[in-house]
């Protein structure tokens, strides 16, 4: 009986290593970042921002930074409208992301271009975002994410409910509102919260009355509460 079983589990690996195999040697896509113009002149802001938010995602693999300059001669800008010679140069690329800052009559903007190799390329998406100098960076990122088709994930936009989740559970309107720093922020109250509550009542705490101890449990609580309610984004 053991044989048989043997038999049977190498015969059902025999058959499903063909397909184990390619899910080994497959591959993400590959994307060349093509740096950001302004004026013909690559903006290293912006070109840092938006390979930093390209690099730590997981759908592509970004080609170098060094390695794009160098295959583009030093001078993307003469890649910016030829994209067969563009992609001629980049044969390993099956995807290119171009994006220029221009100047327009309500002030300066990003436009960027996803392309897919093919005969003749093919634009996959487009975007264009209103910016300034002041945001540029995070506007260089946010431009980026949407080119993959990244949704941008909207912060939660009840306060009062923030404020009242907090009432109820120590950092829970923290938790509520999202982000990093929600979460931190939730956590560090809820743990702060259990502290006192657990000195309150222990022996070993420092000299403090039941009253003094309630007394700094409010006070942590409307702190808890205010923080949540006023950094929930109201949009």
């Amino acid at each position: 009986m053991r044989r048989l079983l043997a038999l049977a589990l190498c015969g059902t690996l025999a058959l499903t290593s063909p397909v184990r195999a390619q899910e080994i040697i497959r591959r993400n896509p590959v994307l060349g970042l093509v740096p950001v113009l302004q004026n013909d002149v690559i903006e290293p802001v912006c070109s840092a921002a938006m390979y930093q938010t390209l690099i730590r995602q997981p759908d592509y693999y970004i080609l170098p930074d060094w390695y794009m300059l160098e295959r583009l001669e030093q001078n993307p800008a003469r890649w910016q409208s030829d994209w067969v010679a563009l992609f001629g140069q980049l044969k390993e690329a099956e995807y290119a992301m171009l994006t220029r800052l221009e100047a327009s009559a309500e002030g300066p903007r990003l436009v960027g271009i996803l392309l897919k190799s093919a005969n003749p390329p093919q634009v996959i998406r487009a975007e264009v975002l209103d910016t300034d100098p002041g945001r540029l960076s995070a506007d260089c990122e946010k431009i980026a994410r949407r080119l993959l088709g990244h949704t941008e994930r909207e912060n939660f936009q009840n306060p009062a409910l923030s404020a009242t989740l907090s009432v109820l559970v120590p950092g829970a309107g923290h938790l509520y509102r999202g982000g990093a720093d929600g979460i931190l922020m939730g956590v560090g109250f809820l743990g702060a919260y259990l502290t006192m509550a657990y000195l309150g009542f222990s022996d070993a705490a420092p000299q403090l009355s039941r009253s003094q101890w309630g007394g700094l449990l409010v006070l942590l609580t409307l702190v808890d509460v205010v923080t949540a309610y006023f950094l929930a984004e109201q949009k």
